[in-house]
């Protein structure tokens, strides 16, 4: 099927064999005003195996349908939205078959320790979200950078192409300092154990800033030179600060942003709700989409959490996870012939 076949054309092939409803529907957590959004899992054909469409992204609605493939290969690593969809309340689920139920049977067989980092790695990419945000809401840039304001000339004096070359030079000396993850570890991990390294670095007081001076003096740059760079380098950052800043004033959806609280409601919910989640499924191996604390949410959602409460709980929450993680009994990966072995049923079923 073209990838650029309709939503409904997609839903009604026989191909897709999975489809349920996801997002703040799924959660308990929507309002009246709530789009529907969905998630799904197709079979490709026979003669489309070694080249399938990975996934098929719709906007009206909001929904993503994966290959198995590409759907098993996510749910080995345990992504939160990828779980969430075999763990939906049956009655949002708009479309199964026997491949389908098989998939639900299982879903124990697939929850990992992976889970510490999936999950508090979302949560860690929406409190991110929530610190840029709340920086723009109480104190947004009030003007565009002017080169006069970083102590620099009207024009460069370091031809662009040699001042980019320099620059690269200390980011990859920069770079060769941080951990090499190597190919077999996946991204969720990444980020949660770049967030412990950024932690620490944060607690001794070692800014970028700082290691990019470090770096230049290593290799060998002058005095006068670093210093130029380095304004340069700051000037880059707040003209490109500036320009997303004023992209998320154009397009923030203004109903996150409710009253005084001083931060997009929605990214803190979804803080908490993952945070919560990934507690959860270490002590019970149970994920819980439907929230029975929902109402906790959509308080949060209306504003009525002050910034310091959030951060305080998200803390508690991060802390238990921590702990959890010690004790729970889930295995560390997922068998790699027991995937094969699912995916050659649903293929056969």
């Amino acid at each position: 099927m073209d990838k650029k076949c309709s939503f409904a054309e997609r839903v009604n092939d026989p191909t897709t064999f999975y489809l349920t409803i996801s997002g703040s529907r799924a959660y308990g957590t929507n309002t009246l005003t709530s789009d529907v959004d969905y998630k799904g899992i197709y079979l490709p054909a026979k003669d489309t195996y070694k080249n399938p469409v990975e996934q098929y992204e719709f906007n009206e609605p909001d929904a993503v349908i994966y290959s198995v493939k590409k759907f098993l290969g996510l749910l080995v690593e345990n992504n939160p939205n990828i779980i969430e969809m075999l763990w939906t309340e049956e009655e949002d689920v708009a479309k199964i078959d026997e491949r389908g139920r098989y998939l639900r049977e299982i879903r124990e067989s697939f929850l990992t320790k992976k889970v510490v980092h999936t999950f508090t790695g979302y949560a860690h990419a929406q409190l991110k979200r929530m610190e840029t945000h709340r920086k723009w809401l109480l104190n947004p840039p009030t003007k565009k950078p002017d080169r006069k304001d970083f102590l620099l000339p009207e024009m460069p004096v370091v031809p662009k192409n040699q001042l980019d070359a320099a620059k690269s030079k200390v980011t990859k000396k920069m770079d060769s300092w941080a951990i090499d993850f190597g190919p077999d570890v996946a991204s969720h991990s990444k980020i949660y154990i770049m967030e412990q390294i950024s932690d620490y670095l944060s607690e001794i007081e070692v800014s970028r800033d700082e290691k990019f001076i470090l770096a230049s003096r290593i290799l060998g740059f002058e005095e006068n030179f670093i210093e130029y760079m380095d304004k340069e380098r700051r000037f880059e950052a707040a003209s490109k600060e500036w320009k997303d800043y004023n992209t998320w004033l154009n397009e923030r959806n203004e109903s996150r942003f409710i009253g005084q609280v001083g931060y997009d409601c929605k990214n803190g919910y979804h803080l908490i709700r993952l945070l919560t989640m990934a507690c959860e499924i270490l002590e019970t191996g149970n994920v819980v989409v439907k929230r029975p604390d929902a109402n906790i949410y959509l308080d949060i959602r209306n504003g009525l959490w002050e910034y310091d409460r959030i951060m305080q709980y998200a803390d508690e929450l991060k802390s238990k996870t921590a702990s959890l993680a010690k004790t729970c009994m889930l295995p560390n990966n997922v068998d790699s012939t027991f995937v094969e072995n699912v995916y050659q049923r649903i293929v056969t079923l």
